[in-house]
């Protein structure tokens, strides 16, 4: 009989919310967060390399108010946890509402760590005059794209910020930034991942780079074997794409995640002290408070839960030995992992993997 251990959470789980515009600023309204070191592997603002920077893990104290049911719950909240994504003034997140071009090029800033220069950034007129038809609040970011190469100064002409994001559109957009990522240049072939049935849909000159994002796992397509290039991206499915992009590729929060398996836990003054074995064999240890997080299968966990040993966990920390979020990825025993995992709705799986 395998061994169980109860887990508890402490605290209700609600995410972060932000005023105004889910994309548009960055606020400290109901949310409160802590600094760690991070390695970073993009360039800065200037083309100098890469190099160290800060990113800020948010502790969550509130939960949208429509993403209890939603497929991507989880995903949203570790989202969230990395300051990928924020929320609107209403405390909903609107996970399946569009996503724009705009929107997109900003949680691409924000994924690859690059919000403080977006904050200290100073427009030359010359660029005020050439992103005239961006909001002011996001001509920072656009400005910042085009010195990364996620946009090019030809495609200014015709990018509509309120536009849809298309699937192919996105894939192009996190081509190059993973290219920026790399410094000597990302290299698309024909032989980076099958074909998909509705190819001939996706535009030529990105064929090649939707193919890398699906061999980087970072896209799957849909179960029928198509992309659907031209179907415009929801908030919660890019909110995936992000995800799988960092644990994937950029690995902005690498030092601050414990991937591995639940060993044991014991009781400690103001919460719990977990034993992970990670991938190296090494026993890691993390702790609880009131404000930590557990998830399995898009449900948060209780008192009244129990947790497998040998289970896959992967804990985000604070940096400090303190774990912020945790998600239960299987079950002790359990071979599936986060993209393969049951839930209650076979449904929500469905749309989970063909992403």
């Amino acid at each position: 009989m395998k061994k169980k251990v109860a887990v508890l959470v402490l605290g209700v789980f609600m995410l972060s919310l932000v005023p105004g515009m889910a994309l548009a600023g960055n606020s400290d309204f109901m949310v409160r967060e802590v600094v760690v070191g991070m390695k970073g592997k993009i360039k800065d603002s200037y083309g100098n390399g890469k190099g160290q920077f800060k990113k800020r893990v948010k502790i969550l104290e509130h939960e949208f108010t429509d993403v209890a049911g939603d497929w991507a719950r989880e995903e949203i909240a570790e989202a969230t946890v990395k300051g990928f994504v924020y929320g609107y003034e209403d405390f909903t997140f609107q996970p399946n509402k569009p996503v724009t071009c705009l929107e997109t090029i900003v949680l691409l800033i924000r994924t690859a760590g690059l919000e403080e220069q977006v904050e200290n950034y100073e427009l030359t007129a010359e660029q005020e005059a050439l992103l005239k038809k961006i909001p002011e609040w996001g001509m920072p970011y656009v400005a910042l794209a085009l010195e990364q190469g996620i946009l090019t100064e030809e495609e200014i002409d015709t990018f509509n910020p309120q536009q849809g994001a298309k699937r192919y559109e996105v894939c192009q957009y996190m081509y190059r930034l993973l290219n920026a990522v790399e410094g000597e240049g990302l290299t698309a072939t024909e032989d980076d991942g099958e074909d998909f049935v509705d190819e001939e849909q996706i535009p030529l000159r990105v064929r090649q780079h939707v193919r890398l994002m699906r061999s980087l796992g970072i896209i799957n397509g849909y179960p029928d074997g198509t992309f659907n290039p031209m179907r415009v991206v929801k908030r919660n499915e890019i909110t995936v794409m992000l995800n799988r992009m960092d644990r994937n590729c950029l690995q902005v929060f690498n030092q601050d995640i414990i991937d591995g398996e639940f060993q044991c836990i014991e009781v400690i003054e103001g919460g719990f002290e977990i034993t992970v074995e990670n991938g190296d064999g090494e026993q890691v240890k993390v702790q609880t408070n009131e404000q930590t997080k557990i998830f399995f299968r898009g449900k948060l966990y209780d008192i009244s839960d129990d947790i497998e040993a040998g289970s896959r966990l992967r804990i985000i920390t604070d940096g400090d030995g303190n774990a912020v979020l945790i998600r239960v990825i299987s079950a002790g025993g359990d071979q599936q992992d986060e993209e393969q995992e049951d839930t209650d709705n076979a449904d929500e799986q469905e749309e989970e993997n063909q992403v």
